[in-house]
């Protein structure tokens, strides 16, 4: 028998499956810029090696977190060499079904606007809400061909393999990284947006942007990783001798729930008044308060996060 652990085997299966599908974006991305070899090109090739590289971490929580319940189930715990090339396998095969899904849907995709776009007129927007859902519903199937995989893979070591211990020293951390990794999931996905679409909106073909841009998210990642994991620890004061899944989804879902209305609201307000008051102010005057709407949005999240995150945590956990 290995060492037993709770989120190393979790943690390989999202280092397999990165490399995995960086691996076979990189391979496409350089089948295509193979045939040309001038430095314009080579520039533009690394430009989406690190685009590439953004776009697969802000799925990391999802796949951890999803890790995590499958080795849970299919008490996959003890790090030996079986257990770990089970679950390299499924992420090996999560990975290419991962590539083969986002390309179906893809293709389905851009032909249905090349239809719209030839008889009717199709905005940005309606443009932006298809891809979205098309990569929620391209998340589901993966999700759920990896519980699958668990589930299926995991059953030979059912009689060999003892339920994880879950004690009252070790309950607590559990919870709260899963947690963490919940609520960390949809703040990837909003960061990510908001730094490729506003703050970098070149990224994918300038190396630079594309660069900096990663290095922000990595520095977002962590540092918003470590705020709500320090925010909500003292709250999980109950212990559980199981896996409480469904209590860490919901705590998740209202900290992100209190997070996004008290952000929206705050949203329109200073809307309100930079177009009521501001708006034909003058340009210093509108960068200044463009300015401290942002810094405000900034307090208020981070804010409402440790609020919300407290209060959901101690609702489910205290």
């Amino acid at each position: 028998m290995g060492n037993r652990s709770f989120f190393k085997l979790p943690i390989l299966f999202v280092v397999v499956n990165f490399l995995v599908l960086f691996g076979i974006y990189l391979g496409m991305i350089w089948l295509f810029f193979s045939e040309h070899d001038n430095d314009y090109y080579l520039s533009e090739f690394t430009a989406q090696v690190f685009s590439l590289t953004f776009y697969n971490m802000r799925e990391l929580f999802f796949y951890f977190v999803l890790a995590s319940i499958g080795c849970y189930r299919a008490r996959l715990y003890d790090v030996t060499e079986k257990n770990i090339m089970i679950v390299a396998g499924i992420a090996v095969i999560a990975a290419i079904f991962n590539t083969v899904f986002s390309a179906l849907w893809q293709t389905g995709y851009m032909a249905l606007l090349d239809f719209l776009f030839q008889y009717y007129y199709s905005s940005d927007f309606w443009i932006s809400a298809g891809m979205f859902i098309l990569s929620l519903i391209n998340l589901a199937l993966v999700a759920v061909l990896i519980l699958f995989l668990f589930s299926r893979w995991g059953k030979s070591e059912h009689n060999t393999s003892l339920v994880f211990e879950i004690t009252a020293e070790n309950s607590g951390w559990i919870h709260n990284v899963l947690f963490t990794a919940s609520v960390m999931v949809i703040v990837m996905y909003f960061s990510s947006y908001f730094l490729a679409e506003q703050i970098f909106p070149s990224f994918y073909y300038d190396m630079a942007d594309a660069v900096i841009m990663l290095l922000v998210l990595i520095a977002v990642g962590g540092f918003n990783s470590l705020f709500i994991y320090f925010s909500a620890r003292r709250r999980f004061i109950q212990s559980y001798s199981t896996l409480q899944i469904s209590k860490v989804l919901k705590s998740a879902g209202i900290t992100l729930g209190i997070v996004l209305g008290i952000v929206v609201i705050s949203l329109v307000i200073l809307g309100f008044f930079l177009f009521e008051y501001f708006d034909h102010q003058g340009f210093d005057v509108l960068f200044m308060y463009l300015i401290f709407s942002f810094v405000a949005l900034v307090v208020i999240g981070y804010v409402t996060m440790f609020l919300s995150s407290r209060f959901a945590v101690r609702k489910y956990f205290s």
